[in-house]
């Protein structure tokens, strides 16, 4: 019994989790009421992300022992990975409640909240951490995140700061930090950490694609293709990088099918989570140039509906509503594109409407490019 649960620790330690979980079966069968037992299968379940067997062997424990706030702080985390943010909420709470200086439990408490995009619940969870533990530097990163989410932008710095002063190669909080500073338009600092991110791993995609951010606001356009495209060669799924290396490379003159079925071939793309909304504007921008323009804003709407808060989807409904019979709003989505932070430089297409729909350009969107320069 001892050595089946001693083979299975092992096992786990080696990340072979499939020959953990049958050593760790094995265990329990000789002794189905020792609560590590379960507790330690559930673990190994989790790592194969086999979640509702570790939920199984969670719920065993807690009936076994009641008391142990890492059950509780185990099986939120299999809620959280699940989506079912109420029952892993409710079980960090428990585990805080049991172990009020749990510091695993606020933690992931506070990124449950940030998933439910609650920053100051998150935040408050984060600084909790902080004060039971001041050196943790992944507490310092993601308080850093709410704060840059609630635009707290010099707040965020300092925290991001304070990771890289206890971790110097954390490549994640450069990364972070250098955002951050392009939002505060302080651009020569911002390259500064997104280039130190790269040189720390040059196969960080997510670092490139924002460096190509910082460039369009630069108006480098060469430079931010370049970034874009390397992110997508080390991160084919980054849907993102690639509808901004087509965009950025968009000219004057509207395309025509050949650039449609390029926008769909970017919205075929299997995305990450975060980015689920890049498939439905670049279907909307290919349908636009199909000239099924109806479609087109009924894709757009759907991909606002998932991200109210990106500047993106709102620069193409203005496209789109500008091209259609109606076009009097079209504008305004425009100019809400640019308060949500559309670097100017790509706000080449509207050129497109020049030949299309002369009047309007006339009207609407010579001035904005003239008050843009672009």
């Amino acid at each position: 019994m001892l050595a089946y649960n001693e083979r299975g620790a092992l096992y786990s330690y080696l990340k072979e989790y499939e020959r953990a979980v049958s050593d760790y079966s094995r265990a329990i069968e000789l002794d189905p009421h020792n609560v590590e037992y379960y507790r330690w299968r559930g673990n190994a379940y989790a790592e194969l992300k086999q979640f509702d067997q570790a939920l199984a062997d969670y719920n065993r424990a807690i009936e076994l022992d009641p008391h142990n706030a890492l059950d509780y702080y185990n099986r939120g985390n299999a809620y959280a990975a699940l989506k079912q943010y109420d029952q892993a909420l409710a079980d960090y709470n428990r585990a805080i409640e049991l172990d009020p200086n749990n510091v695993l439990a606020y933690n992931e408490r506070g990124r449950t909240y940030s998933d439910l995009k609650e920053d100051e619940r998150a935040r408050a969870d984060y600084s909790q951490v902080i004060d039971l533990d001041p050196n943790n530097v992944l507490a310092y990163n993601e308080r850093g995140h709410t704060y840059y989410n609630l635009k707290e932008y010099e707040q965020a710095v300092g925290d991001f700061s304070r990771a890289i002063d206890l971790d110097p190669n954390y490549r994640l909080a450069y990364n972070n930090r250098g955002v951050t500073y392009s939002y505060l338009k302080e651009y020569e600092r911002a390259f500064a950490d997104l280039n130190r991110a790269i040189d720390l791993d040059p196969a960080y995609g997510r670092a490139y694609a924002n460096r190509g951010w910082v460039y369009l606001w630069q108006r480098n356009i060469a430079q931010a293709r370049a970034d874009f495209a390397r992110a997508v060669e080390i991160d084919p799924t980054d849907s993102l990088a690639a509808l901004l290396a087509k965009w950025s490379s968009l000219s004057k003159q509207r395309g025509g099918i050949d650039m449609a079925e390029r926008f769909e071939e970017i919205a075929s793309i299997k995305p990450q989570e975060s980015q689920e909304y890049i498939a439905l504007v670049c279907q909307a921008i290919a349908l636009g140039l199909r000239n099924k323009l109806e479609e087109g804003l009924e894709e757009i709407d759907k991909a606002i509906t998932l991200k109210p808060e990106k500047c993106y989807p709102y620069f193409w409904k203005g496209i789109l509503s500008a091209y259609h019979i109606t076009p009097s709003d079209a504008i305004e989505s425009i100019q809400l594109a640019l308060v949500l932070g559309l670097p100017p430089i790509l706000l080449t297409p509207l050129y497109w409407l020049e030949h299309d729909r002369p009047d309007w350009f006339s009207q609407y969107a010579r001035p904005l490019l003239d008050q843009y320069g672009v």
